[in-house]
Formats: C-alpha cells, structure tokens, sequence
C-alpha cells in the first residue's frame, strides 16, 4: 500500500490511522451531531449495535463522546501522542484505516 504523508502508526500495537487536525475533529462531530439529533428513529437504529431499542437511545448525540474517539488508537486504545509517521510495509493492501489526531498536534 502507497502510505501518504497523512499516515500515521501506533507505536503500541502497529495500527494504521490518518492524521487528522482538532479543526477536521470539530467539524466532523459538529456535523455528525446535527445529522444524528434530526434523523428519524429508524436511522439512528442504523448507527447502533444490533439489537439496540428505541428506548436506549440518547436523547441527544454525545459530542464529547465523539470527538474523544478521535485521540485513542482504534485498535488497542493508546493515545494519539504514541504515534509515529507510517512506513511503507505498515499496511496491508485493502485494510481499514480510521482517523486520529494528528501526534504533531
């Protein structure tokens, strides 16, 4: 896989992840917030695990929540201060890569 500049690595367990900015972080959740507290019922069934009922969802979208997904590693959960740029072998051809706050930040 071609790793772009934005490609970062966790130091703890090896997971890829692209860099993000705190900007990027708090437009995302901003957005994703506002789609989530207009949706219908039904879509917000969409979002969650299977087997979710209407009664267990929150009333409003947790931002906070959000964004805080944005500092830990996907995978094993350290920080984003534990990551490194990406090299090349990194990352498998055809993986998921989820996105983190920048470690330069």
């Amino acid at each position: 896989m071609t790793i772009s500049n934005d490609m970062t690595t966790c130091k703890n367990c090896g997971w890829v992840h692209f860099a993000v900015s705190r900007d990027y972080i708090k437009k995302q959740t901003k957005e994703f917030a506002a789609f989530w507290n207009n949706s219908s019922i039904k879509t917000k069934l969409l979002y969650m695990p299977l087997g979710t009922k209407e009664s267990d969802l929150p009333e409003r979208y947790n931002e906070q929540k959000h964004s805080e997904r944005y500092l830990r590693c996907f995978k094993c959960g350290d920080s984003y201060k534990n990551f490194r740029k990406s090299k090349e072998k990194d990352s498998p051809v055809g993986c998921t890569i989820q996105p983190i706050l920048d470690y330069k930040e």
